[in-house]
């Protein structure tokens, strides 16, 4: 009984070290109109419609660029959902499933205005 025990153990130790999950974050980024160039932390990603996974759960910089547009630049909180906290996400990540936390923003960029040129 005891070898079956041991072999169990071991079994399930394997399982959790190579079948473990993760999480994985993402950043859905659309604009009003689509486009626009992003700039996530100052960094380009791409164009809007976009997703964009990330690591960190913090305050976010995001700024939308497009031609005939004003420049957008807003700030956005990603806090983590309940199953990332401390130490709650220690159990998570040996699950042997992926977790997706997603992430949407939309934004509607300005046109310029042609003040001073008649």
């Amino acid at each position: 009984m005891n070898k079956r025990r041991s072999i169990l153990a071991v079994f399930l130790i394997v399982s959790m070290v190579f079948l473990n999950g993760c999480i994985k974050r993402n950043l859905h980024i659309k604009s009003n109109p689509p486009d626009a160039k992003v700039y996530f932390n100052e960094e380009y990603i791409g164009d809007t419609p976009l997703d964009h996974d990330f690591i960190y759960y913090a305050v976010h910089r995001i700024k939308l660029e497009r031609e005939d547009y004003e420049p957008f630049e807003a700030f956005v909180n990603i806090e983590p959902p309940v199953y990332c906290w401390f130490p709650i996400d220690f159990f998570f990540e040996l699950l042997p499933y992926t977790f997706w936390h997603k992430e949407e923003v939309s934004y509607t960029l300005t046109p310029f205005t042609k003040t001073g040129m008649e």
